[in-house]
């Protein structure tokens, strides 16, 4: 089968239809705005190829509207998408004041209290934790939390 102008023209216009609702599904899955810069691309390229424009002219006003939308928009989506991240669970801890409930130094691991909760502890420190004082979180290795000595003020 050969394809006549008419033919492969209404093909051209298919497709551009098929990329820009493709592009609006996955945008309407994905809450992280990911295709609506592709749709923007198609529909553009989808009114060129309405007119009748050439093939390569069509895919170029797709890429160039599809780029300069993504440039345009990229400050405001960034500024609604990028909230802060709130630390969850043990992450939480880091930072944070822990009880010395088991003494311990640096060959050794102790137990530390904070929110009801037991912990093993560690540190990297040259220096020996005793039971009654508070230590700081520092990070968190596996199911220890290292600690650091709390500065007295």
């Amino acid at each position: 089968m050969i394809l006549t102008a008419v033919d492969f023209q209404v093909a051209v216009v298919v497709v551009w239809v098929v990329a820009f609702f493709v592009a609006v599904v996955i945008e309407a899955l994905e809450p992280q705005l990911v295709s609506l810069w592709f749709a923007g691309g198609a529909l553009v390229a989808l009114v060129a190829a309405i007119f009748n424009v050439g093939l390569p002219i069509q895919v170029l006003l797709f890429l160039v509207t599809t780029i300069v939308l993504l440039l345009l928009t990229r400050p405001f989506v960034k500024k609604v998408t990028n909230r802060p991240t709130v630390a969850t669970n043990a992450d939480a801890l880091v930072g944070q004041e822990i009880a010395i409930e088991k003494g311990f130094g640096l060959k050794s691991q102790g137990i530390g209290l904070h929110a009801d909760i037991r912990w093993k502890l560690i540190t990297d420190q040259d220096t020996t934790f005793v039971e009654g004082e508070f230590a700081i979180v520092k990070a968190i290795k596996g199911n220890k939390l290292l600690v650091t000595k709390k500065e007295v003020q």
